[in-house]
């Protein structure tokens, strides 16, 4: 696999971990049956599947599966640690009830993953979340994200 095929499953498995916490926040059905329409590629949603950016809806196998499932297992096991970690994290001007939950769903699956891949550079972390919301957002929500997890990163990773 190139490093570039390699990559785009790592982001792959970024964007469907969010969209499996987001599927979760929306619907509150159990964590067992989304990662079970992840698995069958119903979770719905668009993936990056070509290096060319092309977004369209794809199974779990365009995702590199062992990070989909240490960010889901986070996720999950650390819901409350993840949350606590967010509220610490924001400034007085907002709170976590006033982000809408794709924002609040990618802050935490962000948090999650300095978990999930603890020997993974900070500063990657952040810039591939960045990344992300970016594709999701224009303004001050990319820059949000971009603090959030700067300052998250630096304080678990003792920076």
């Amino acid at each position: 696999m190139t490093g570039d095929a390699s990559k785009l499953k790592y982001i792959n498995a970024r964007l469907l971990a969010i969209q499996a916490a987001y599927a979760h926040a929306l619907s509150g059905a159990p964590w067992e049956k989304i990662l079970a329409r992840a698995a069958s590629g119903r979770l719905g949603g668009s993936v990056i599947d070509d290096a060319s950016g092309a977004m369209r809806v794809v199974a779990l196998e365009a995702a590199d599966k062992a990070l989909f499932a240490s960010l889901t297992d986070e996720i999950r096991n650390r819901a409350d640690d993840l949350a606590g970690i967010l509220r610490s994290a924001l400034d007085d001007k907002f709170e976590v009830k006033r982000l809408d939950v794709l924002l609040k769903t990618l802050l935490t699956t962000g948090i999650a993953e300095f978990y999930a891949n603890p020997r993974l550079d900070r500063a990657i972390v952040v810039n591939e979340y960045t990344d992300i919301a970016r594709s999701f957002y224009d303004g001050s929500e990319v820059k949000l994200v971009n603090a959030v997890l700067d300052k998250v990163g630096r304080l678990l990773k003792n920076d």
